[in-house]
């Protein structure tokens, strides 16, 4: 795995399943390992399917934060779903041989949808944007508007 550039893509769909298909359709031409959904139109509940990729999600009284993997990356890594708060997802990616990042054979990646509810947010920073001991790439739509 040293040296293997990894690519990620993020984006709110705003429920829409035209938005959905666009950027599935943008990104089958780049070979983009890992994508995050926010807010995706859901079928029955559940995610929709993307060809070539396979979703990670919680279940959760309505699912808003995905990731998307490409099946090729599984060659080279393993991951686990750290269970966390509502609208917030984080994998574990593991190098099954080498490193993924600087010497670290461990990247975080955290999908974040951070809307507004019952008056407040539904993310606050803090349960984010926490110390970590390794490399932890954030994404999402994290909605950080000024009045």
């Amino acid at each position: 795995m040293t040296g293997v550039r990894f690519s990620f893509a993020q984006h709110n769909c705003r429920e829409s399943n035209d938005l959905f298909i666009s950027l599935f359709h943008i990104v089958k031409g780049y070979n983009v390992f890992f994508v995050c959904v926010q807010d995706l139109p859901l079928y029955r509940g559940n995610p929709p399917r993307a060809p070539g990729y396979e979703c990670i999600f919680q279940n959760g009284p309505k699912v808003r934060v995905v990731i998307y993997h490409s099946l090729r990356v599984l060659v080279g890594i393993s991951f686990v779903l750290v269970p966390t708060v509502e609208d917030v997802l984080y994998l574990r990616i593991f190098a099954k041989e080498g490193r993924l990042v600087g010497n670290s054979p461990l990247l975080g990646l955290v999908n974040v949808y951070n809307r507004l509810a019952n008056g407040g947010n539904t993310v606050p920073p803090g349960t984010v944007f926490t110390q970590m001991n390794k490399p932890t790439l954030v994404g999402g739509d994290l909605n950080c508007h000024t009045a």
